[in-house]
């Protein structure tokens, strides 16, 4: 009987004392810099949204949050590089609908697991894009695109830099009975350089890096793959409206290594979402044409999951090259 009690005794110790330390944990992270590896070039959508998240978790926590990128391999570089770090909450990555979900579909040998290998910390917000072209082309709306596609089979060509353009490109083919060749870059910056240049008539590109083009000519703005327009570029057309039921629309949250601590990784989550409802910042985000809909960490891992599977199935239906 005293054994027993000696034994329950050790034990309540133990469980009140890791209590204690998961508490302590909470309230010490972060006691150094964190940083956030973008897995996109400076400048494009998600360097931006990282930037304005890491501004306010900078003020928030109380320490420096530095943004650091590294494209290449539609984001696969940086999310190996971050599910290879030291898993303690000071090393986080952009993933997006390419790195978490596509990824595993399009590469034959993706060196992380999108799922098992990452923690989810926060939603952040759904990245709306544009098919813009090159004001010399031979058709002024995305009907008259489609027109001239079906009578010119295989003559047109766009630009895609990461799966959500892929996605939206093949799509379409697949849809209005057309064929085009899809041109892949390094980065979505040398993609519209070569649109407005006219080395490439035409390309699928998120709404903040083309929205400033389309609004001073250089550009022409054709359609969204958003179910409805959207409040940066109203006067562009859904998709939808041509091809009904037509929505494709990327995304970014900001993940963990896996095994990182529960308290680190809420207290992340926290932040991340008190960042996210201040107005100031739900106003600038708004402004540049992100959609930020609230979402529970919980749901968070839920959407990953089914996003990697939804991905898979249209990929395989689109017949597109896996890498």
């Amino acid at each position: 009987m005293v054994a027993r009690r000696v034994i329950l005794g050790v034990l309540w110790t133990a469980a009140c004392w890791l209590a204690t330390a998961g508490s302590v944990v909470a309230q010490e992270f972060p006691t150094r810099a964190i940083k956030i590896i973008c897995a996109f070039a400076a400048g494009t959508a998600v360097d931006t949204i990282a930037r304005v998240i890491a501004q306010d978790l900078s003020e928030q926590l109380k320490v420096p949050v530095l943004v650091e990128n590294r494209p290449g391999a539609n984001g696969s570089i940086a999310s190996d590089a971050v599910a290879k770090s030291p898993p303690d909450g000071y090393t986080l990555v952009t993933g997006t609908n390419s790195t978490h979900a596509a990824n595993v579909t399009l590469f034959r040998n993706l060196p992380y697991d999108p799922v098992r290998d990452f923690e989810p910390v926060a939603f952040v917000a759904r990245l709306p894009s544009l098919i813009v072209a090159n004001p010399r082309v031979p058709f002024r709306t995305f009907p008259e695109l489609i027109a001239y596609a079906r009578a010119n089979p295989g003559k047109l060509s766009y630009g895609t830099a990461n799966s959500t353009s892929l996605m939206v490109g093949e799509s379409i083919k697949a849809l209005a009975g057309i064929d085009m060749v899809a041109v892949p870059y390094k980065s979505t910056p040398l993609a519209i350089n070569d649109v407005i240049s006219g080395q490439i008539p035409l390309m699928v590109v998120e709404a903040l890096m083309a929205s400033t083009h389309v609004k001073s000519g250089k550009l022409l703005g054709l359609a969204t793959p958003l179910a409805s327009a959207i409040p940066l570029l109203p006067d562009v057309p859904p998709i939808a409206a041509t091809l009904p039921g037509f929505e494709v629309s990327g995304w970014v949250g900001l993940f963990a290594p896996a095994s990182t601590p529960a308290a680190a990784v809420e207290r992340l989550a926290t932040e991340v979402q008190r960042s996210l409802q201040k107005q100031g910042t739900r106003t600038r985000l708004e402004q540049l044409g992100f959609v930020t809909p609230a979402m529970t960490r919980a749901e968070f891992g839920v959407f990953v999951r089914a996003e990697k599977e939804r991905w898979a199935k249209r990929i395989k239906e689109l017949g597109i090259k896996v890498q």
